[in-house]
């Protein structure tokens, strides 16, 4: 009977801690899968690294894979782009959702080295996963979780820079000989991966001193550190468009606190306060907390982890700072201050454990208002964060379009993914992409047919299954057009929508799926709200009439209501 109840009981805590992971998770698996296709920034950049320009594949030449994007070694990222190439086509939300199972690998590390087991506390244990699954998945860092390239090299330097302090642990436990090996081959990893990583080092050798390795073990870390840390500023040059090296100690010293302090407040005098408590308390509990020696090697990995966000704040205080204080807040730093108050919580926890009667029990009790504030408070900024990061993503598919069309409206292209470039640059980037089969022509718009080809199969009327109307067109740049409205097939998504002349030549494609409220409400037999279209077209010298065209889920062309009429000379349109 007891037995019985001890499973049952196991099973209800199981179950429950699967669930405090899942909540936050699902979130970020939310913002991945709607992190939209095309990427982003420097991605453009590494990738354009790792292609061959005569043969457009894939490049043997290890140098190319092995070069700096910006002043970052990023060979591990360089690596999953172009597994992400092949399995995808190059999409986003491939790599998006491969930082989210990086994020999972980050809460099963941390889950190692949490200093109460589940069979000791079942409820305080439960309430420690749920505060690492919190801060790992948090909101705060949505410039990582939608913009994919970024969570790539952030998300991961973090998990394999863990994976270090994790093997360093258990080399100080067991002296296990893979653990060594695994303390160099991780921190390898973590700098090949993204330069944050460089904090690792010194926090190995600070940590090989407080675990009281042998002089010989202490030797071989330094060693090793100091020789990557060497080669990596040996080939360091800064950046053109990054400011110089900060000077002032008193700027260094403000940013390292905002920088800390920055997860749950975008205030930059309340980011630099809660830094500053944040800082000093940790190391007062952490002096009681080695006074008492108790739960001291339990809260070394954890003051590790501290130190790799204090070295990664210094560093971005001196490379970044001349952008100003205010870049703390920039999106794509919140996965390390979410590592910091993480561990401040773990340290607290320890220190309260120290305590005795009554005062461990305020002390707790303080402890947990303080966690849950810091919670609510990251994701409540966060959100706001996340919130036009999504937006911007929606637009991404209009880009997709836009560049499949061959109709190149920069300015959306720009706002949406790439880094600024200009119409002639997109022009050259477009062949390429198509050359390689990256989105948009891995198969993305496979039902369409090509740009300047003939559609056949056309019906202009139908029985009321199929339904829509060209409401607008807006002249964009050069000859390019931005088209948009409606559609209706039968209750499912349309085949291809087309831009055509009026000899029905393929001049551009349209993304489906935008949101059109009035279209529900006006016909009360369509069932969803999103039934919009907006595509992008090139008009050619010799046309007179744009049209649009929807593919039906019965194989046919249906032209939909309303076109319009290309005036040259100027280039205007009239709505027919």
């Amino acid at each position: 009977m007891k037995f019985t109840i001890k499973m049952s009981r196991n099973t209800v805590f199981y179950s429950l801690q699967l669930i405090v992971v899942a909540i936050p998770a699902s979130l970020i698996f939310y913002y991945a899968i709607n992190a939209g296709g095309l990427p982003d920034n420097d991605y453009w950049g590494e990738i354009a690294q790792i292609i061959n320009k005569q043969s457009g594949r894939l490049s043997l030449n290890f140098l190319d894979w092995v070069q700096r994007g910006n002043e970052h070694y990023t060979l591990f990222p360089k690596v999953v782009y172009a597994a992400n190439l092949i399995i995808t086509g190059g999409n986003n939300v491939g790599l998006s959702l491969f930082t989210w199972c990086m994020a999972l690998l980050q809460v099963l590390l941390l889950y190692l080295l949490l200093p109460i087991r589940n069979q000791q506390r079942p409820v305080l244990f439960t309430l420690l996963l749920f505060a690492v699954a919190a801060f790992t998945f948090s909101p705060r860092q949505a410039h990582n979780w939608i913009l994919g390239m970024s969570g790539v090299a952030w998300v991961s330097a973090n998990v394999f820079s863990i994976a270090t302090i994790v093997a360093l642990q258990h080399y100080a436990i067991t002296r296990s000989r893979v653990s060594g090996y695994l303390i160099f081959g991780f921190s390898l990893c973590a700098i090949a991966t993204y330069s944050t990583s460089l904090a690792l080092f010194p926090t190995l050798v600070v940590g090989a001193f407080l675990y009281r390795l042998s002089r010989r073990e202490q030797l071989s870390i330094l060693l090793f550190s100091l020789g990557i840390l060497g080669l990596y500023f040996f080939t360091y040059s800064t950046p053109d468009h990054h400011p110089a090296i900060q000077q002032s100690v008193l700027v260094l010293v403000q940013y390292i606190f905002s920088f800390i302090g920055a997860l749950f407040t975008l205030d930059l005098n309340y980011a630099l306060i809660s830094g500053v408590v944040g800082v000093v308390s940790s190391l007062l509990m952490l002096v009681y907390i080695f006074y008492k020696k108790t739960y001291w090697l339990a809260a070394i990995p954890w003051l590790s982890i501290q130190l790799y966000v204090c070295g990664n704040a210094a560093m971005a205080a001196l490379a970044r700072s001349g952008f100003g204080l205010e870049q703390v807040f920039a999106s794509r730093y919140g996965s390390l201050p979410a590592l910091f108050w993480l561990s401040w919580i773990i340290i607290g926890l320890l220190f309260c454990l120290q305590l005795r009667g009554v005062l461990r029990q305020v002390s707790l009790f303080i402890l947990f208002c303080s966690s849950s504030l810091l919670i609510f408070n990251t994701y409540r900024i966060g959100q706001s964060v996340a919130e036009p990061l999504l937006q911007r993503a929606e637009k991404k598919a209009f880009s997709l379009a836009s560049i499949y069309s061959q109709a190149i409206d920069i300015e959306l292209i720009n706002a949406t993914g790439l880094p600024p470039f200009s119409y002639q640059e997109m022009q050259s980037i477009t062949s390429k992409l198509a050359a390689i089969g990256h989105i948009p022509f891995n198969g993305l718009f496979k039902h369409c047919p090509t740009i300047g080809s003939k559609i056949i199969k056309i019906q202009s009327t139908d029985n009321q299954q199929f339904l829509g109307t060209f409401d607008e067109l807006r002249w964009r740049n050069d000859q390019i057009i931005e088209t948009k409205g409606w559609a209706y097939n039968n209750g499912s998504e349309p085949g291809c929508i087309v831009l055509t002349n009026q000899d029905n030549i393929v001049r551009g494609v349209a993304s489906y799926g935008q949101e059109r409220l009035d279209v529900a409400q006006a016909i009360p037999r369509i069932k969803t709200d999103y039934t919009g279209w907006q595509g992008y077209g090139k008009v050619h010298k010799h046309d007179s009439m744009v049209k649009v065209y929807m593919l039906t889920d019965h194989g046919y062309w249906l032209l939909l209501n309303g076109s319009f009429k290309v005036l040259h000379h100027p280039l205007e349109f009239q709505k027919i």
